[in-house]
């Protein structure tokens, strides 16, 4: 379904005018109301039927992406996380702004246990980047690992997370690494990865934020 806000945001109109779309497209069939200001498809072949039509309409990229631009933007106001992170990824907004929705999405997916969900975001991202690599973005997608149980493949993405760290000089990012990495007691074999990451982190870090971060110690 779709809000008053989010149409409005992405066909660029003023509410009334599309609440007056609104209420003709539901009084045709084509919408059903779902409360105040709320629709949805009156059924799926309409839906389907819409959605090729759109697809087969002469859009340019640019077109696409502006519309993207303005859902992800009207999600943010909404709070909407998970659906903000895919509109950012095609509305081509700033590398920064779409990691970061990218992994409050991955975390947010976490926090609901939909931890295969999560690593699916963070690897649509990755692809849909070419393949950008990013400690924090790496950060989430080893986490979502080790809540999955991939212990091989989650210890190579925050190993992964480290160098990049390292390779930035992010003190903050290699100590958050570091205790990701031993937040699940499942390694056995790795524990020298583990206390190098630890002893890596305790030596970058400037000693006021060791001491307000006794977790790390």
């Amino acid at each position: 379904d779709v809000s008053l806000a989010r149409w409005s945001a992405a066909a660029d109109r003023d509410v009334e005018t599309v609440r007056r779309a609104g209420g003709a497209l539901t009084a045709s069939g084509i919408l059903l109301a779902q409360g105040h200001d709320r629709w949805r498809f009156g059924h799926d072949l309409v839906r389907e039927a819409i959605y090729r039509g759109a697809a087969r309409a002469a859009y340019t990229m640019a077109d696409v992406a502006t519309i993207h631009r303005r859902l992800a933007l009207a999600l943010d106001r909404e709070g909407v996380i998970g659906e903000r992170a895919h509109h950012a990824l095609h509305a081509k907004l700033e590398l920064r702004t779409t990691l970061d929705w990218t992994i409050a999405a991955a975390d947010h997916a976490r926090g609901q246990c939909a931890y295969e969900e999560a690593v699916m975001i963070v690897d649509r991202a990755i692809a849909w980047l070419g393949g950008h690599r990013d400690a924090a973005l790496e950060l989430a997608r080893g986490r979502a690992l080790l809540d999955l149980g991939e212990v091989s493949a989650a210890r190579e993405a925050l190993l992964g997370a480290s160098a990049l760290a390292r390779r930035a000089g992010d003190q903050k990012m290699l100590a958050e690494v570091a205790l990701a990495f031993g937040s699940r007691y499942v390694f056995g074999d790795t524990s020298r990865d583990l206390l190098t990451l630890l002893d890596q982190a305790m030596a970058a870090l400037p000693e006021p934020v060791l001491q307000t971060r006794p977790d790390t110690m």
